[in-house]
């Protein structure tokens, strides 16, 4: 079998919260339809966009601690799966402010390297997060029949921004 998959741009999202023609974050219509198209072209993998400004990164899902926005991850889901397209998900990019106690959403969860573990901000999101979309039969979301078996945590973790050093 060959691999044949679609990384999705900023298209994809959008930029902020607000909707904008042709973004298909915000068009389910339109998202149904690129995905018909995508299936009608042989892809069978496609790669949300993640991005820090994009409504599928972790500060539009979870904008204040504990409370959750699958909205936009919901609809992605089942359009990719009544299209047969596997999705590799890209979940990290973005901590929210709450988080990290800043307004700068490059900067880590400042609890990332408390113990035990299961305790963090990061922890608990990708754990929750992880639930709806497994197919493991555990609070998976309704009419889950595609579920997510390849998760991508962080994009480009290795561009400076992210770590305060120069890129190499």
């Amino acid at each position: 079998e060959s691999f044949l998959g679609m990384n999705g741009g900023p298209i994809d999202g959008g930029v902020g919260t607000q909707a904008d023609p042709g973004y298909l974050a915000y068009y389910p219509s339109l998202r149904a339809k690129s995905m018909s198209w995508l299936f009608t072209a042989g892809v069978r993998w496609y790669r949300n966009y993640g991005s820090d400004s994009i409504v599928y990164s972790w500060r539009f899902v979870e904008p204040n601690a504990n409370q959750y926005d699958w909205s936009f991850w919901d609809t992605l889901v089942q359009q990719a799966q009544s299209h047969d397209i596997n999705l590799l998900a890209s979940i990290g990019n973005a901590v929210p402010a709450w988080a990290n106690g800043t307004g700068d959403w490059r900067q880590p969860p400042s609890d990332l390297f408390v113990e035990p573990m299961q305790n963090t901000a990061w922890y608990k999101y990708v754990y929750t997060f992880v639930q709806p979309y497994n197919g493991a039969g555990v609070q998976d979301m309704p009419g889950l029949y595609l579920p997510i078996k390849a998760w991508e945590i962080w994009n480009e973790p290795d561009i400076s921004y992210w770590h305060g050093t120069p890129d190499e």
